[in-house]
């Protein structure tokens, strides 16, 4: 296979480039994180032992409390892991027949394709519905499935980049496909923490079940993305496997990042929190609604996913004002007329975007 560049982290690159060779470009598609002082953070010796395959036993606990809080598992158990793109890989590589199709649910993140192709696997897709919300529907579920025969079935819970909270009838729905037809249901929560209705979130859940398995990430949660960790909780059948692949790729997440996230956790500062964002999503719907776009609302995540009217001449216009989109098709074929439009900035970055696409005349 030919293997591509992240074209999220492709984008960040260019703006980097840009802004060293002293162009003042924004990103309208990526976070800007602050910078963490880790300089108060109590040293830890052991630092450079590997820990347990499975992670430091002290993380694991807090993690489980943490991101899976609202899920009662007691069949699953956790790994700690270096990165989400690295759970996720080894759960594909390790659990699934050779030459699967595993079903993504798009509007995705486009890392999904990638990993599974290399771990020797081919993408499908089931592709929601804009004028339906990004609804999922049980029929269209159904016919995915029976035309992929699909071993998996692939979803983002808050949707990256869609910003949708699923139903816990949209989850049964996959969840009973999957049982159907001895496949798993993957649910990627990487943004667990970034949701702004806190009883629909909590409803956000499906059943036990030996398929289900579970990712989360402590990189956008906690503005942790340099450290690479990660979580995954699957059924004690499917843990070993799923460990056993990350521990032949990288034998532990590493002990370093591992001993600074739970050094953070345990400490007494502020963690994120959707209301550091409110200021900035209204700034970004307000633009929406200027700019005479149309868009799902927003219920998790930093990302709206806007239709947007004459895409090519709009992200023409907005390159030439030195602001960056991602555009739609990056995240499914069927989704040019979109792009992702993110909200996880300081609120003085949103209105600047906001002054520099009035100033373009893309604002009412």
């Amino acid at each position: 296979m030919t293997f591509r560049r992240s074209p999220t982290l492709d984008l960040a690159d260019q703006i980097t480039m840009a802004r060293e060779a002293g162009r003042d470009l924004i990103s309208l598609s990526t976070p800007s994180f602050p910078e963490l002082d880790f300089s108060k953070l109590p040293w830890i010796n052991g630092c450079n032992q590997l820990t347990p395959a499975e992670g430091s036993p002290e993380l694991r606990k807090l993690a489980r409390a943490i991101l899976f809080s609202r899920w009662n598992l007691p069949d699953h158990d956790l790994l700690i892991a270096a990165g989400a793109k690295l759970a996720l890989f080894s759960a594909v590589k390790s659990l699934l027949p050779e030459n699967s199709q595993v079903l993504v649910v798009t509007p995705a993140w486009p890392s999904y394709a990638d990993f599974i192709e290399m771990a020797g696997h081919t993408p499908a897709y089931l592709a929601t519905e804009f004028d339906d919300g990004f609804a999922i529907r049980r029929p269209a579920v159904d016919a995915a499935m029976r035309k992929s025969a699909a071993a998996a079935i692939v979803l983002s819970n808050p949707g990256n980049p869609t910003g949708r909270v699923y139903s816990s009838q949209e989850l049964d729905i996959l969840l009973t496909a999957a049982e159907e037809n001895n496949a798993y249901l993957m649910l990627d929560e990487s943004f667990s923490q970034f949701h702004f209705d806190e009883d629909q979130w909590v409803a956000s859940s499906t059943r036990s079940s030996k398929k289900l398995v579970l990712f989360n990430s402590f990189s956008k949660n906690f503005y942790l993305q340099g450290l690479r960790v990660a979580a995954c909780m699957a059924h004690t059948d499917a843990i070993k496997s799923i460990v056993a692949a990350h521990q032949t790729l990288i034998s532990s997440a590493p002990s370093a990042s591992q001993a600074i996230t739970l050094a953070l956790l345990q400490s007494q500062r502020k963690a994120p929190s959707p209301d550091d964002y409110r200021e900035s999503r209204a700034i970004a719907e307000q633009i929406i609604n200027d700019a005479g776009w149309t868009a799902v609302p927003n219920s998790g995540t930093f990302y709206f996913f806007p239709r947007i009217n004459h895409p090519e001449q709009t992200f023409e216009k907005l390159r030439n004002a030195d602001m960056y989109p991602l555009e739609g098709s990056t995240f499914g074929e069927a989704y040019g007329s979109h792009l992702r439009f993110c909200f996880g900035k300081p609120a003085e970055e949103m209105r600047e975007i906001q002054r520099r696409m009035a100033s373009i005349g893309l604002l009412t």
